[in-house]
């Protein structure tokens, strides 16, 4: 069971999600509107809008750091400047 959050947990492969591999440890995604995905897997609800994101292995131990976005499709060029914000913080910190 993993730690803190409720497992165990299934993880499959997620077809329709888009996922571009930014390096060894982080991996960019995409999960579709009305769509299961990664972006669906955890506590947000299948909807009209996209869910993009970024997942990490970061420090030592590693520890993963998962974000999940979605944002009114008016606000949606935001979507990237959050996912390469946390992830050039993550990088500062030393944590990745």
């Amino acid at each position: 069971m993993e730690e803190g959050l409720g497992g165990p947990f299934k993880f499959v492969p997620y077809p329709k999600d888009v996922l571009t591999y930014r390096g060894e440890n982080v991996v960019e995604y995409k999960t579709p509107a009305q769509t299961d995905g990664l972006g669906t897997h955890f506590w947000l609800k299948k909807n009209g809008n996209a869910i993009a994101g970024v997942a990490m292995l970061v420090g030592q131990t590693p520890n993963l750091l998962l974000l999940s976005v979605r944002v009114p499709p008016e606000l949606d060029g935001l979507t990237s400047v959050i996912v390469h914000q946390v992830e050039r913080d993550a990088e500062r910190s030393g944590r990745r």
